[in-house]
């Protein structure tokens, strides 16, 4: 055994009673190390109670939990920086920051920072003024009195001169009073200063010098460098001031700083070698300095500023940038010991128990501390080797404390040993010795005294097994469940009890047992909840027969004691903590208990305490706590060594927190915006989420606040927060009028009054606005009146619309609509056109003269032109047009293209010439000869239109050639950069005039003509200005009224300059299968009919009549032909006709084409009919939708007639050529007969029926029912993939099967015969020949490899 003294704890207890009221917790608000190698020279709480502080050139708004800097909006307007000197607030709440610039104002709306012009110079003083919005300050070393709304300055004066060299001020009652940097302390009176005179207080001798004045209670406190405290009693006449010295004594006499006197009339000075605090009354001063070791001592022991806030609590700034909060009304409730502060052997403290004299104190593998209450001595017991009179092992888990003096001691490891301190003696019991006391294992987990004499001995084992001492009788009861499952973790006794009785109640996870002491067993007690599963801890039974059952997850658990039943409750469930460990009640009826975070206590209400109240730490130990039979101590042990404290002692924080808005963020950024007003923030519609950082007034253990919240016409329910975000946010919230409602709670649980209510307005959309909803309607009755007005009369569609936006978006409709109706009249025109073409070139075979022959086709084809002119159109302004440039000779491609109109300019009597370029002759350009001839054919076709008679010129120009136009009126599209040649096409046709020159390119614009009306579509120009565009290139007009018109179009020289899409070729291929167009058609389609046995039925799906007519007679002469107008008919048709092939338009009025052919080839039974789909659609999106749908073939309008015949061939000639294939290959798969997986599925179900009935005679009536069709389609459908009947098929089927076995087996042929199901060796024999050209036998010989 060891002793020492405790001389920690007898120093604290020593000061204690010297001076207990003047003990304070310095609570550290900044970071340890502080914020800044320089220090806190100037605080200020605005009034939204932040904080503010100086420190170095640096400000910082503090708001509880974070510091944010104000640097950037002081010196946002400025180029250099500057020093910082005082900050302050007016009466009325506006925040002023002093410089060597001049002053600044806080802009709360804009949370920024303004300059006020009106005060320019080096500001080091600032102090709140009389009025609601005045100063006081110094401005280049002169005292100023300045209003911040009216602007007004006053100098103060003393005896007629300016007052200098102020350094402090400081205020009381109407009285505002400044001391000057040497000795002087001056006096006004706020409500009579009109002629703005300071009146002399006191002057002390030239050889002091003033360091801080403080003004409270009618008192001015003064502290002079090196003399010491003295104070003036107000209440007496300024004129006769009396200077009282105070008892202050102290080595820092010299390094003084700074003055305060707070609520309490205790005075603070502020030293560079740290803080006196000084009780004037009692005549006792306390020093104050840092220390490693206290965690709540000052954060440096330079003090440079202290102010008092609004709730009479103090803020101490120091060197370093250290910030602490002081509140005046906080005591040391709490003690805490540890190895740290005192000479306990160790911080894991596992059991208490306490006698008149003694605290006992059990730790986790360092023995027991016994701390002597009257001396302060700490004695140590621990295990030693080489000693019998030890404790046999050093970790304790429970102590029990005998009315005789013994302490029994329950160990892990070490069984259970018992302390006779009078005889200062050890006696141990375990497992493994045969003492009267035998124990069932050595690892303890608790001993309990029954008052009874006896104790019961709890195990820590994975079995519920017991023990019971009566000391009386000296004999050790054993006691087990008996129905326990062994090894089970649920067997594990956390904790046990017992009830005045003595009669003892054990916990596992799920389960509580008491022993029946009768019979030598544990019994299981029932108990009921509404938990799944029970997870027990702790337990205790108090004096009102109350079970208490702390529990890992479910909280805190109460029961009436009840020993047949225990019916719990849930009394308090937190998500603070997660597992209760220990539980204590103490003598005012509050449950006390530990955790894994933190310590609660359940009186009025939860409250929660950790280590920032001054408790041991945040987690606690397994049963560690303990309640004074002697006194009202409590004590709970945890990692950190152990906390005690009287709970009558202490008072929770009954100051009313208010919660403040301290930043607003706007898509996660701070809204620096004046949209912050009194009433309310404005939300702009695009924002998609908006956010509030919300803190509280509370500085006490600011980290324990806590916030509710709720967003009134959005969620009507609260939503809690706590300090370690303080972020509320809103995403997606719609538009509407909205209040923010913000709640918030004290350390100690205290809620505020009334929340902190915000009104929020989020904008509607603008489309979504009245004044929207009002142009909505405007546009809905303007279409409804211009759809009528267009009906009425088509004219008037081109009349401008009025109205602003109106107009433009009109414009846009009725383009798109004109483009809209182009392109179906250019779909509709494809149809006459084929039926047109198809007339006239039977007319030529029936004898038509070849010049009326021309005059029809010419004309034809002019009007195919003009309606591919518009597809071309409407595919260049979609951009389904790219380059495929080539190389080509520009000169050689022109005089081609040129060439076509030679006739037609003769005709009309024009001159026309061309020129090409000698400098292009042997150049090759890199171009699109698509697109050029799509220019110069339209640039030739506008000459042919608008020239009566003179000359038509079309010319190139060479690299960078410029051309001279003799017309003065021009306009370009367009911007070429880079080397360039040149198209020129001249006329001396109508011309067009300067008003209209502007408006040539536009769609369907035509230049108004004098004479004949001209066939055109008014897109000629504006395609060629796309393409033109589309090459990279520029295209210019010259042109005069009368006179005639120059084009002029400029390429790229080089075309590397633009991005070229390389087209393949076989990509512009429509159609699925090339076709090979002879010129003889007649006759080969004639001698190809001769290989199929009978004419081929086609079916032709047309709404048109003639068109259907006219190819029904056009292919009659080769097919059996028959026709339907609509795709909606051939279902009904099907049903009653075998078709080999349909030919189908797309558009049709109830049924279109690509549905029909979808709908042909997903049916079973009709999936093997060719279909080959017509259309006037050229669009690449409708071509892939028709081969999507399944179509064979996919053929534009106008039809050539010949190339459809070439094309049914081809398919009839590919049908017959995949069944020559299969006849002529004998072991070809039945599926190379199909040609889609609609066809492959159809043969390979036949065949399996096949295979499954080889034994059997078929009936096809039998395949026609397991196929599901009937007997007429399955003969079609069958006769279509193999030209052969099912009984045909099913016979060939079994031939080839029975040829493969021959040749892949070692069968006979006979065996062969049985599983191919064929009975007759002689129609075997004959049918195999007549399929194969040998019998059987020479087959095998063939064929067979080693035979």
């Amino acid at each position: 055994m060891q002793k020492r003294l405790f001389v920690i704890i007898a120093i604290i207890t020593h000061i204690l009673s010297i001076s207990g009221h003047l003990n304070y917790k310095f609570r550290p608000m900044t970071p340890k190390g502080g914020l800044y190698y320089d220090g806190i020279s100037k605080m200020n709480q605005d009034n939204n109670n932040f904080i503010w502080f100086i420190v170095g050139d640096n400000l910082y708004r503090f708001d509880g939990a974070d510091y944010t800097p104000y640097n950037r909006f002081l010196h946002s307007n400025n180029t250099t920086s500057f020093s910082l000197k005082d900050i302050t607030s007016t009466k009325r709440g506006d925040l002023i920051v002093a410089s060597e610039n001049g002053i600044y104002k806080h802009i709360l709306d804009k949370n920024t920072f303004v300059q006020i012009d009106h005060i320019v110079g080096n500001t080091t003083l600032l102090e709140q003024g009389y009025t609601s919005t005045g100063l006081w300050m110094v401005t280049d070393n002169t005292l100023l009195n300045y209003d911040v709304v009216t602007n007004r300055i006053d100098t103060l004066l003393f005896q007629g001169k300016k007052v200098s060299h102020i350094y402090r001020t400081t205020q009381s009652n109407h009285k505002t009073y400044f001391s000057t940097v040497f000795n002087r302390v001056y006096s006004i009176d706020n409500k009579d200063n009109s002629n703005n005179t300071v009146k002399l207080l006191y002057e002390f001798p030239n050889t002091y010098n003033i360091v801080d004045i403080y003004a409270r209670d009618n008192k001015l406190w003064i502290l002079v460098r090196d003399r010491g405290l003295f104070y003036i009693d107000l209440t007496k006449d300024d004129s006769v001031a009396t200077l009282s010295p105070t008892q202050y004594q102290t080595s820092f006499k010299g390094y003084e700083k700074c003055l305060y006197v707070d609520k309490y009339h205790n005075v603070w000075i502020g030293t560079q070698q740290g803080l006196v605090i000084m009780d004037v009354e009692r005549k006792e001063q306390k020093v104050f300095r840092h220390s490693e070791q206290n965690e709540y001592s000052l954060p440096n022991n330079s003090i440079w500023k202290i102010i008092e806030d609004k709730l009479g609590n103090v803020w101490i700034g120091t060197y370093s940038g250290g910030l602490c909060y002081v509140n005046l009304d906080e005591k040391e409730w709490f003690h805490t010991y540890n190895t740290l502060n005192s000479d306990i052997s160790s911080n894991m403290i596992s059991c208490f128990a306490e006698d008149e004299n003694d605290l006992w104190i059990g730790t986790e593998g360092s023995g027991i501390n016994r701390w002597n209450k009257k001396s302060n001595e700490m004695s140590h017991f621990t295990h030693s080797p080489k000693s019998n009179n030890s404790l046999p092992y050093n970790n304790i888990k429970s102590l029990a404390l005998l009315p005789n003096g013994d302490l029994w001691i329950a160990l892990f490891k070490g069984g259970l040993s018992k302390f006779t301190p009078s005889k200062n003696r050890f006696q141990n019991y375990s497992k493994n010795d045969d003492s009267q006391y035998k124990l069932l294992s050595n690892d303890l987990r608790k001993v309990i005294y029954d008052n009874k004499g006896g104790l019961w001995i709890i195990y820590q084992l994975n079995s519920i097994a017991i023990s019971y001492i009566a000391l009386k009788d000296n004999t050790i009861t054993h006691y087990s469940y008996p129905q326990e499952q062994k090894g089970r973790s649920n067997n594990f006794i956390f904790d046990a009890a017992i009830d005045s009785k003595g009669d003892i109640y054990c916990i596992t996870r799920d389960g509580i047992y008491t022993a029946n002491k009768d019979a030598d067993w544990i019994v299981q007690i029932c108990h009921k909840t509404n938990l799944k599963n029970l997870n027990a801890q702790t337990c205790f039974i108090d004096n009102d027969q109350v079970f208490w059952l702390g529990t890992a997850s479910n909280g805190l658990l109460k029961a009436p004691f009840n020993k047949v039943e225990l019916n719990f409750t849930p009394v308090c469930t937190s998500q603070n903590y997660s597992t209760i460990v220990s539980l204590c009640k103490d003598d005012n009826g509050d449950i006390w208990f530990g955790t894994d975070n933190g310590l609660f206590k359940l009186g009025d209400k939860l409250y929660n305490y950790d280590v920032n109240e001054g408790f041991q730490g945040q987690v606690y130990y397994p049963l560690s706590s303990f309640k004074s039979p002697y006194s009202n101590w409590v004590y709970f042990g945890g990692t950190n060594g152990f906390t005690r404290f009287n709970p009558n002692e202490i008072s929770p924080n009954t100051t009313i927190p208010n919660p403040i808005i301290s930043n607003i963020l706007v898509d996660n950024e701070p809204l620096y915006t004046n949209n912050f007003d009194s009433k309310g923030i404005v939300i702009d519609h695009q924002t998609r989420n908006f956010g509030f950082k919300v803190a509280s007034d509370n500085y006490l253990i600011p980290s324990k606040n806590r916030f509710k919240y709720r967003l009134v016409g959005y969620d009507e329910r609260w939503s809690d927060l706590d300090t370690s975000s303080r972020l509320i946010q809103f995403t997606k919230v719609p538009a509407g009028n909205y209040q923010l409602e913000v709640l918030t709670a004290n350390n100690d649980g205290l809620w505020s009054e009334s929340p902190l209510m915000l009104p929020i307005h989020k904008k509607s959309s603008p489309w979504l606005s009245w004044p929207a909803y009002f142009i909505y309607t405007i546009i809905i009755l303007a279409l409804v009146l211009g759809v009528l007005y267009y009906y009425y009369d088509k004219r008037k569609l081109k009349i401008q619309i009025y109205l602003n936006d109106i107009e433009r978006n009109k414009q846009r409709e009725i383009y798109n609509s004109q483009i809209q109706f182009f392109t179906n009249i250019s779909h509709d025109f494809r149809t006459p056109l084929s039926l047109i073409l198809g007339v006239v070139d039977n007319l030529k075979q029936e004898g038509l003269k070849e010049y009326y022959y021309n005059i029809l086709r010419n004309n034809s084809n002019r009007l195919l032109g003009l309606v591919n002119e518009l597809m071309d159109f409407r595919k260049v302004e979609s951009g389904n047009i790219t380059l495929s440039l080539s190389s080509q000779n520009i000169n050689n491609l022109l005089g081609t293209i040129s060439s076509d109109f030679t006739n037609s300019f003769n005709q009309k009597g024009i001159e026309y010439t061309v020129e090409p370029s000698e400098n292009l002759a042997d150049t090759i350009l890199r171009v699109d000869k698509s697109i050029i001839e799509k220019i110069v054919l339209n640039l030739l076709n506008n000459a042919i239109k608008y020239t009566k008679h003179g000359y038509v010129k079309i010319s190139t120009l060479g690299k960078n050639e410029l051309f001279i136009s003799k017309h003065t009126t021009s306009f370009s599209v367009g911007e070429l950069k880079g080397d360039f040649f040149s198209i020129v096409v001249e006329d001396s046709g109508i011309g067009i005039t300067a008003p209209s020159i502007r408006s040539v390119f536009d769609r369907f614009y035509q230049v108004p003509a004098t004479g004949d009306k001209h066939l055109g579509t008014g897109v000629g120009l504006a395609l060629v200005k796309s393409l033109v565009l589309l090459h990279g290139g520029e295209i210019e007009i010259y042109s005069e009224r009368e006179k005639g018109t120059d084009f002029v179009v400029r390429l790229p020289y080089n075309v590397g300059q633009i991005t070229e899409v390389e087209e393949d070729e076989d990509a512009r291929n429509t159609t699925l299968d090339t076709v090979i167009y002879d010129a003889d058609i007649t006759e080969k389609l004639l001698d190809s009919n001769l290989l199929f046995n009978e004419k081929k039925r086609i079916l032709i799906v047309e709404d048109n009549p003639d068109l259907r007519n006219l190819l029904i007679d056009y292919l009659s002469p080769y097919y059996d032909m028959h026709g339907l107008p609509d795709g909606d008919d051939v279902a009904d048709f099907l049903d009653t006709q075998a078709i080999d092939l349909i030919v189908s338009d797309i558009m049709m009025p109830i049924k279109d084409g690509v549905t029909l052919c979808k709908e042909i080839k997903e049916s079973i039974e009709t999936s093997h009919i060719p279909f080959i789909l017509l259309t006037a659609k050229t669009e690449t999106d409708s071509k892939i939708e028709g081969i999507g749908s399944g179509a064979d073939l996919y053929m534009e309008k106008p039809i050539d007639f010949a190339l459809l015949l070439i094309s049914i061939s081809n398919i009839f000639k590919q049908q017959e050529k995949r069944r020559e294939y299969y006849a002529k290959n004998y072991f070809a798969e039945d599926a190379d007969l199909s040609v889609n997986k609609q066809e492959n599925d159809f043969l390979k179900k036949i065949i399996e029926i096949i295979d499954q009935n080889l034994d059997n005679n078929l009936d096809v009536n039998f395949i026609s029912s397991e196929i599901g069709m009937s007997r007429s389609k399955l003969y079609s459908k069958l006769k279509t993939l193999t030209g052969k009947s099912i009984v045909e098929f099913t016979l060939e089927y079994k031939l080839r099967k029975a040829a493969k076995m021959m040749i892949e087996q070692d069968l006979s042929i006979l065996e062969v015969m049985d599983k191919v199901g064929i009975k007759s060796q002689s129609y075997f024999t004959t049918a195999f020949k007549k399929e194969f050209g040998e019998t059987p036998a020479a087959f095998i010989l063939k064929h067979k490899k080693g035979v």
